[in-house]
């Protein structure tokens, strides 16, 4: 083995390292680091899409804004919230919204056969479904042809734009790291969709298993002083929120724009502050 082939093994000791060892903030939710981030660097990208670019400031500005439109839709702190979107910033956006509104995430992958999808809406008994204009008519057709869950179940459909312009003045308090962040779910062994609830103090795991795994090795290996710090990039992949993480493909890049082709958008998490 070379040299170089030597320097570019990852670190088995890093890749080992189990969930209770990770350096992670206890007691706090993905919302509470983004306050934080906010305050100390609000002018810098946070989220990219095409054509659409959100520093922290502003990305925090819609969340908020998004939060207090879905309680003018009546959303409760601990309700399900499904959001039917294309991978692109306004599902990002309406994500965390639900999030700061104390709500519970459905995300539904647009891209999913229409079975699973009406199996997941009906299985969720969400309390809002968020969707565009286009996917809308198809998705209440699809509702409407179902039996269950009866005839007095009213289902609450609404657009992005909608929740994002609607007039609010109440803001929820934060959720705590104990309470459900999103729903997700898996196949199962039988085919059908099984929803998972995931607690708020599990995604804050995941951003530091990312952070430990990915973004401090890839900035170590590709950071210079004379050069600006690597990002953390987190991508929402296809709406099943099972998130993924890569590295910026050039280190002194402050955010990353997706290809049009991917449809996807990118949420970019700083290195944590020390």
């Amino acid at each position: 083995m070379t040299s170089n082939e030597h320097d570019e093994q990852p670190d088995q000791g890093q890749q080992g390292r189990s969930v209770q060892q990770l350096d992670h903030p206890v007691g706090v939710t993905v919302l509470d680091q983004l306050a934080r981030t906010v305050a100390e660097r609000p002018g810098t990208n946070a989220l990219v899409d095409v054509g659409r670019t959100f520093t922290y400031e502003a990305l925090n500005e819609v969340v908020e804004t998004v939060a207090r439109g879905l309680v003018t839709f009546g959303v409760q702190p601990g309700d399900r919230v499904a959001v039917a979107l294309a991978c692109r910033a306004d599902a990002v956006l309406l994500i965390l919204g639900t999030l700061r509104a104390g709500a519970v995430a459905v995300p539904v992958d647009v891209a999913c056969p229409d079975d699973r999808t009406t199996q997941i809406l009906l299985d969720a008994d969400a309390r809002l479904l968020v969707t565009d204009d286009e996917r809308a008519p198809a998705l209440l057709a699809l509702l409407a042809d179902q039996q269950t869950p009866g005839p007095d179940r009213t289902w609450h459909v609404c657009c992005a734009g909608d929740v994002v312009g609607a007039v609010g003045d109440h803001l929820p308090s934060l959720p705590s790291p104990d309470d459900v962040a999103y729903l997700v779910y898996t196949s199962g062994t039988t085919g059908t969709p099984t929803g998972v609830e995931v607690p708020h103090s599990a995604l804050v795991t995941v951003l530091a298993q990312h952070e430990a795994m990915i973004g401090g090795p890839a900035r170590a290996r590709t950071t210079t002083s004379d050069e600006a710090p690597l990002p953390l990039t987190l991508l929402v992949s296809g709406l099943g929120l099972d998130s993924q993480a890569q590295r910026a493909s050039h280190p002194t890049r402050s955010s990353v724009t997706s290809s049009p082709s991917s449809a996807t958008s990118s949420l970019i998490a700083p290195r944590p502050s020390r």
